[in-house]
């Protein structure tokens, strides 16, 4: 699979979440932004280093990742 391809498995399941019948959908940050392994908050396996991944400015919201989720709570009336 291409990096598009598993990038926008994020996309699907935030798409499912949202049409679910659930009061609420919540999103990790890292699937909005599609990010790898590397920004996995909690490592099971390991005991250090856990919970400490952090948003930086870099990495800041684009207008078409804003504009992804506005179609998606639009659609789905979120």
């Amino acid at each position: 699979a291409s990096d598009g391809d598993i990038h926008e498995i994020s996309w699907s399941l935030m798409r499912l979440a949202s049409a679910s019948v659930a009061d609420m959908a919540i999103f990790p940050l890292q699937d909005i932004l599609s990010l790898d392994n590397g920004a996995r908050m909690n490592d099971p396996s390991v005991t250090p280093g856990n919970w400490r991944w952090r948003y930086t400015t870099s990495e800041l919201l684009s207008q078409e990742l804003s504009d992804r989720l506005l179609q998606i709570t639009q659609l789905y009336n979120r």
